[in-house]
């Protein structure tokens, strides 16, 4: 397993008191204290050299990444079962660490819709939706704006995988973390069957509890370098199959 940076019993509670100074703020606050004071949710540094990060950037090309269901009066007809994420924090893959031949296939059709959903942000793993109770907000809204984001980044990995199976090895997972100020909790989404999304509860942890506050930062860590090694490469590699597949179509010369 990665080795997760260490942080002392003493920087934890200090960061448990931070956050406890912001939990009666807005949720500026709140993303301002868990994202950039503090590294819970880490900006992008050294430690991950293809990891992206935007914040509060809404996600495109939604009529390909949302589950719908056939409206009730029109049955021919298809709506959005989900509000199109807009995640406080999403990260994601950076455009460089892509070659040039992995490119060329994000560029073709079906992926060119999909595999850049935020601008500069490739096939987005991780979202966090941040409420603030002192200003109405929930961690039940945060959890429903959560299962878009999730669904989302299933369906374009499922999207992606079409056609070109690998070894299962790399399940299509995604994951997300609500926040409420004082609560956090991690779910991580799969798709069983096509169309079929699904959300399960990981963890939840009280921010004000040093040790579920080092658990969270663990998590969070972990997925990060999952998102950036081992998913990264399984997409390089779908990516690489899909290329050779395009050369061999492609007329002789």
């Amino acid at each position: 397993m990665e080795d997760v940076p260490g942080v002392g019993n003493e920087e934890i509670e200090r960061w448990c008191k931070e956050i406890l100074s912001v939990e009666d703020e807005g949720e500026d606050e709140i993303a301002g204290k868990l994202g950039v004071t503090l590294p819970v949710f880490p900006r992008v540094g050294s430690e991950h050299e293809h990891l992206a990060r935007k914040n509060k950037r809404p996600f495109g090309a939604t009529s390909e990444l949302l589950p719908a269901v056939a409206a009730s009066l029109q049955p021919d007809s298809l709506l959005p079962r989900i509000r199109g994420p807009v995640p406080d924090i999403t990260y994601g893959i950076k455009p460089s660490a892509f070659n040039t031949p992995q490119e060329i296939c994000h560029n073709q059709p079906p992926l060119n819709e999909i595999h850049q959903p935020i601008a500069d942000l490739y096939w987005p793993f991780l979202a966090v939706e941040i409420k603030s109770q002192a200003k109405g907000g929930s961690l039940y809204v945060a959890t429903n704006q959560c299962a878009g984001s999730g669904s989302a980044c299933v369906k374009a990995m499922d999207i992606l995988s079409t056609d070109y199976p690998l070894s299962n090895d790399t399940p299509l997972l995604a994951f997300s973390c609500a926040v409420d100020g004082g609560t956090a909790k991690l779910y991580v989404h799969w798709q069983s069957s096509p169309g079929e999304f699904h959300l399960a509860t990981i963890q939840r942890y009280l921010l004000s509890d040093p040790q579920y506050l080092h658990d969270l930062y663990r998590h969070v860590y972990s997925i990060i370098h999952w998102g950036t090694h081992e998913r990264l490469s399984y997409i390089r590699r779908v990516l690489d199959a899909r290329s050779a597949a395009r050369l061999q179509e492609s007329p002789a010369h």
